[in-house]
């Protein structure tokens, strides 16, 4: 866009200073061929910005998900399989003092 205003403002300068300045189709040609040219330039420049911009995004987005997503999927994956074991571990300890308790109270009977 400098560039541009640098040209709008040289052709603004020829058409200012008609008297002093005589501006020729051929250089007013010149100009706006150049003027041209470096719109279609900044006009790439612009497009492969936008896609760095879009790519840049999708890739954010994908690496969120991966540090989002990790923890549950190694939970779900490692975790909580050895978990329920535990649990079930305790269970059975849990069970196995509650007859132990049972017992206890049946010695206690049979003895006199």
């Amino acid at each position: 866009m400098l560039i541009f205003g640098a040209v709008a403002g040289i052709l603004m300068g020829y058409f200012m200073n008609d008297q002093d300045n005589p501006v020729s189709n051929a250089e007013l040609k010149a100009l706006l061929i150049e003027n041209q040219r470096l719109l279609a330039e900044n006009n790439v420049l612009l497009h492969k910005m936008r896609r760095s911009a879009l790519w840049a995004t999708v890739f954010r987005l994908a690496w969120f998900a991966v540090i989002i997503g990790m923890p549950i999927a190694l939970y779900y994956l490692f975790l909580e399989p050895n978990i329920e074991s535990l649990r079930r571990s305790y269970d059975v300890l849990e069970t196995g003092a509650t007859n132990l308790t049972g017992l206890r109270q049946f010695l206690e009977e049979t003895q006199p």
